[in-house]
């Protein structure tokens, strides 16, 4: 022990100084705050869009798991000491318990941020149709993957036997534990800063009103947060990993690995929200009040009927919207739900609109590219006793 961690420890147990409460409380406030995000996310999804749930939204349940399991890891070492020294802790307490937790910790919290990386990855495969962009992403998500198992599985066999991880006093070896945590917060850092900083420039240069590339580039943005606390958690670690006072010098790294957790799985959701957004605040993505109740309705086989023999009959001389390749995958989704017996409350599309009478007859549908997202403009048409209004 160094006289500087030594006099530390002294000063601080004459206080009986303690950050477990501290710790407690900045963990759940995170938790709630991705789990919000989360139920956000579904619930725009199953009961907005009306679609099943996919790849990425399995893949990103079962990252907060992952983070639930994490965080609840922490409140309970608190109750074995973290955020209080050593020398302030009762004779009694059971460390082993304490270490058996930190072990627990360290898988968990790369499972979770694995899985929250390949939810993205899966999300920008739809994001970016592009074949120039597709190449990279799979490299990505091979390295996100191979990384995520490497490490999760390094960090349950760090010892031989791996009792010893928690119990010193077990005859065995174990690797160089500094060197697998320092390791992987860098490779974090670098795959967070791709996985953010990517869309950005394509999203900047979109020809979208100037409030939905803000409020678009401003969810990648937030996700620079987790950028920030990878990079603040490497030094956590580091002085984690060399302490001689463990429950007080793991504090700072338990509440970071939280938060990156926590700030990558709400990015995650965020990007998907544009939807109820849209819904309950059209004026911050720049959309008109008739937008608000731009939702796809299901129609019944009579409604379709009578629609079908309405003087609102023919769009003539409509063109497709261009594909612009990225705009957000809602819009795509929301635009392919009305192919599955679903007609939209608004008509989209860069149109001139005909009416005809009921001598005729079209059974024109909007013309879609497979894979492609469109940027369109909305047009508000009711039909009612006298006609189109």
């Amino acid at each position: 022990m160094s006289p500087t961690t030594g006099d530390r420890i002294q000063r601080n147990s004459n206080a009986q100084a303690s950050l477990s409460e501290e710790v407690i409380a900045i963990v759940t406030v995170f938790q709630v705050l991705s789990s919000a995000a989360l139920a956000l996310r579904l619930w725009t999804r199953l009961r907005i869009q009306h679609l099943r749930l996919g790849a990425d939204d399995w893949v990103i349940i079962t990252a907060w798991a992952a983070d639930l399991a994490l965080g609840t890891i922490i409140g309970f070492q608190t109750r074995y000491g973290l955020g209080k020294h050593i020398a302030d802790l009762p004779p009694d307490i059971d460390f082993i318990t304490s270490n058996i937790l930190f072990y627990a910790h360290q898988p968990i919290y790369y499972i979770s941020v694995s899985l929250t990386k390949v939810s993205i990855i899966v999300f920008y495969f739809r994001l970016f149709p592009q074949e120039s962009y597709r190449a990279f992403l799979w490299a990505m998500l091979a390295i996100i993957v191979l990384t995520g198992a490497a490490t999760s599985i390094a960090g349950v066999f760090q010892c031989n036997p791996i009792a010893r991880a928690w119990n010193s006093e077990i005859p065995g070896t174990c690797f160089n534990q500094p060197a697998l945590f320092f390791a992987n917060g860098a490779l974090n850092i670098v795959e967070d800063l791709i996985l953010y900083i990517l869309p950005i420039h394509i999203l900047w240069n979109m020809n979208l009103p100037m409030k939905q590339r803000i409020a678009l580039i401003g969810i990648f943005v937030i996700g620079g947060l987790t950028i920030i606390a990878g990079i603040v958690r490497i030094p956590s670690l580091k002085e984690a990993v060399l302490s001689t006072d463990p429950t007080w010098d793991h504090v700072g790294s338990s509440i970071w690995s939280s938060i990156e957790c926590n700030v990558g799985i709400i990015c995650a959701c965020l990007v998907h929200l544009k939807p109820l957004i849209a819904q309950v605040a059209p004026s911050v993505l720049g959309l008109s009040k008739s937008s608000r109740g731009a939702r796809m309705l299901r129609l019944s086989d009579k409604q379709s009927e009578d629609l079908a023999q309405s003087p609102l009959q023919t769009f003539g001389q409509r063109r497709a919207s261009k594909p612009v390749g990225v705009l957000t995958e809602i819009d795509r989704e929301e635009s392919a739900s009305s192919q599955a017996g679903l007609v939209p409350a608004w008509y989209t599309g860069n149109a001139n609109v005909t009416v005809s009478g009921p001598e005729h007859s079209s059974s024109e549908v909007p013309i879609e590219q497979p894979n492609a997202i469109y940027a369109t403009r909305h047009y508000a048409v009711s039909y009612g006793r006298n006609g189109v209004r």
